[in-house]
């Protein structure tokens, strides 16, 4: 297993800053919040992305993941508004683009949820349709769309498989988050081993008093469990170290992400032998 971190523990940074600090604290990759101020897909020419995977890959890194903030930006593939829905989608294909231009494997998202007087059935048609009109463009590039199980739509990792099976492709995998699972009462060793192979991307980060993330392994999230689940189905991908996306950003980002990786590369030295 390798360790990315979220580029919103460095939410209120320059994106250059937060690659170069992120790198410094000793991960293997970084995962972009395509949203500014670091990585809105439009703020970004050709010119302007060779530059940045130039950047990258000059600190020994790489991108594990673009993510889609659709959720933080109001766009979601089950509006019961046509030009919302229009809007998700296009958003979710530039983040296919800058992924693939990047050299990331994964664009990660929420693919949708419901809102006031809409019936489950009708938002679940459209966020399928959604994946859908993304599809053909993740194959073209070769990029994996990665469902997240969250809100009120995917709301367990149960769902989020039927989505995957409804949409069928083999460029869809699908994000385990250990906030989001706890949110939604889903045992997260049980949850490893159902997803197995269409496990893609695990986000980590602990929880506190009120449900507020803390320092690993100050909290409630069974790491243990997690790693040993995830050691014993074979998953060799990215566990991202993901924050709260806030615009006063954490207090010491710094002490947050080396303390973060440390914790985890403990854990992953005691189950990976």
């Amino acid at each position: 297993m390798k360790l990315s971190s979220f580029t919103t523990v460095y939410c209120n940074y320059p994106l250059e800053e937060a690659i170069k600090r992120i790198a410094k604290a000793g991960y293997d990759g970084v995962d972009l919040m395509a949203v500014r101020p670091h990585a809105w897909p439009q703020d970004f020419s050709a010119a302007e992305r060779k530059n940045l995977l130039r950047l990258v890959r000059s600190f020994d890194i790489e991108v594990s993941a673009v993510t889609d903030f659709s959720a933080a930006i109001g766009l979601n593939f089950s509006s019961t508004k046509g030009k919302i829905r229009t809007e998700a989608i296009r958003y979710a294909k530039d983040c296919i683009e800058l992924a693939s231009d990047l050299e990331s494997k994964f664009m990660m998202l929420i693919p949708g949820w419901l809102v006031l007087g809409e019936s489950y059935e009708q938002a679940w048609k459209w966020a399928v349709k959604g994946l859908k009109e993304c599809v053909p463009l993740a194959e073209e590039k070769d990029i994996t769309i990665v469902i997240e199980p969250a809100f009120n739509l995917l709301n367990s990792v149960d769902s989020a498989i039927r989505m995957m099976k409804e949409v069928s492709s083999q460029n869809l995998g699908i994000c385990l988050d250990t906030r989001l699972a706890h949110a939604l009462n889903q045992p997260l060793a049980e949850s490893v081993k159902k997803l197995g192979k269409d496990l893609a991307i695990v986000h980590v980060w602990d929880i506190g008093p009120q449900e507020l993330p803390t320092p690993f392994g100050k909290g409630i999230i069974k790491f243990n469990e997690l790693i040993k689940a995830l050691t014993e189905i074979g998953y060799n991908g990215y566990l991202s170290v993901e924050s709260p996306r806030s615009i006063l950003g954490l207090p010491d980002p710094d002490e947050y992400a080396r303390q973060s990786k440390d914790y985890l590369n403990t854990l992953l030295k005691k189950y990976e032998r």
